[in-house]
């Protein structure tokens, strides 16, 4: 069996390069692609903590005034409580 010549040798290298530079240029694209898609789903998910963010701290601010109507409305309740009872 002969051995291969320079230039099989050369030519088996350059083909190898080219398969993987082609490798590569599909594992870029693949993994630019999976990076963008990571980004707009951290994106999505900031957007959606501020949104819940903002919920709450719009309940909290009802609960606040719910609770300070319900005190007042305890007290009216206690005031007037047997109002009209005496005879």
């Amino acid at each position: 069996m002969a051995e291969p010549t320079k230039a099989e040798l050369a030519s088996g290298i350059s083909a190898r390069l080219q398969e993987l530079e082609a490798a590569f240029r599909e594992y870029k694209t693949v993994t630019n692609l999976r990076l963008d898609l990571a980004e707009g789903k951290a994106a999505d998910r900031e957007r959606a903590d501020q949104d819940v963010r903002a919920k709450l701290a719009a309940l909290e601010a009802n609960d606040a005034s719910f609770s300070e109507k319900a005190r007042m409305l305890e007290k009216l309740s206690d005031r007037s409580w047997g109002w009209g009872r005496r005879s």
